[in-house]
């Protein structure tokens, strides 16, 4: 070994390493095992099952929305029509007070008669009874 600037220790030159060209992978390739067709059927049956069910219940929300919706339906005619039979009594009330039913005949030229006869006009035979 030379002896330079006063130290021995010198480390020899060493060549540049050749770099492969090409650089080698490994991969490791896992296989999964696939599912049994048994679990596979029970999965299978399980959304199925869910999904049914899930049919099942918007189907009888539908049915009571809409029993819902007849029976609003119900109310509100039933409301027009207690207003309607509230209507009819008051007019029903007026119109058939004795004093009207007296005033309305002398209008029309009736007189009242002297008891309580009550007289039946037969309009098909044309008597009187």
């Amino acid at each position: 070994m030379a002896y330079t600037n006063g130290n021995l220790a010198l480390q020899p030159k060493r060549k540049p390493e050749q770099l492969p060209s090409y650089r080698e992978k490994k991969t490791k390739v896992t296989k999964r095992k696939s599912l049994p067709t048994r679990d596979k059927l029970i999965i299978l049956m399980t959304i199925v099952l869910v999904f049914s069910t899930l049919a099942f219940i918007n189907y009888r929300y539908n049915q009571i929305y809409a029993v819902n919706y007849q029976a609003k339906e119900a109310s509100k005619a039933l409301s027009q029509l207690e207003v309607e039979i509230g209507e009819l009594r008051k007019v029903v009330e007026t119109e058939s007070s004795p004093d009207k039913i007296a005033q309305k005949a002398k209008e029309l030229g009736m007189i009242p008669s002297p008891g309580n006869d009550i007289i039946v006009e037969n309009s098909a035979a044309g008597t009187k009874e």
